[in-house]
C-alpha cells in the first residue's frame, strides 16, 4: 500500500494503461482497412514497437517505485536501455 502513494508507481500504472489502450486502438484501426491496404500493413508493423516502448517505459517507472536493492540498479538500467534501443530500431525499420 505504501507504493500506491509514490508518484513513479502512479505514472507507471498510467503509462501501462495507455499502452494497453494504444494496442487496442491499433487493432481497431487495423480492422478498418482492407487486407490489401498499405496503411494496414504499416499499422501492423508499427504496432509492436510503439506499444513495446510504452510498456517498457511503464515498467521502468514501476521499477523505480518498487525497487529495494539499489546495488543492482545498473544492471536494470542496462537492460532497459538495451530493450529501448531494440524497440527504437524495430520502430525505425518498420517505418522504412
Amino acid at each position: 500500500m505504501k507504493n500506491l502513494r509514490k508518484h513513479n508507481f502512479i505514472i507507471g500504472c498510467v503509462i501501462l494503461l495507455l499502452a494497453v489502450g494504444t494496442g487496442i486502438f491499433f487493432n481497431y484501426l487495423i480492422d478498418d482497412y482492407p487486407e490489401w491496404s498499405s496503411m494496414r500493413r504499416m499499422l501492423k508493423e508499427v504496432r509492436i514497437p510503439v506499444v513495446g516502448m510504452m510498456l517498457l517505459t511503464g515498467f521502468w517507472f514501476f521499477w523505480l517505485a518498487v525497487r529495494d536493492n539499489k546495488k543492482y540498479d545498473w544492471v536494470v538500467v542496462l537492460f532497459f536501455l538495451a530493450a529501448f534501443v531494440l524497440f527504437t530500431v524495430l520502430f525505425i525499420l518498420s517505418i522504412l
